[in-house]
């Protein structure tokens, strides 16, 4: 994979007038990345993520998710409350309350004779 990488850039770098610039640049990302993946990976806790540099802003990070996830479920549920409470008050119900309805022990057993 690197190598196609390394074609792709060299490639490209060769249809550009400014070629040799394209090309000291991909060396240098290419030594910067494998310096930075060597070091942080021999000195690491094994619970670390690969895209964070220490324990301690992997925390925050997961903190700080969970903080916008709590957030956002608050103004969607509120929201959602917001708009039924609205709906509620702006048409109420117009259908008997429960306990003005009288249902009849036959009208219970229909159920169960479709089943």
């Amino acid at each position: 994979m690197q190598a196609a990488n390394q074609k792709l850039l060299i490639y490209l770098a060769h249809l550009a007038p400014w070629r040799l610039i394209l090309i000291r640049l991909a060396r240098k990302l290419e030594t910067k990345l494998a310096e930075g993946l060597s070091v942080h990976h021999e000195a690491s806790h094994p619970a670390l993520q690969h895209h964070f540099e220490n324990m301690e802003q992997q925390r925050e990070a997961g903190t700080l998710g969970m903080w916008v996830f709590l957030v956002t479920e608050l103004m969607f549920f509120g929201g959602m409350f917001l708009a039924y409470t609205l709906y509620r008050t702006k048409f109420p119900p117009t259908s008997p309350l429960p306990a003005t309805i009288s249902i009849s022990p036959w009208e219970l057993s229909i159920p169960l004779f479709l089943f």
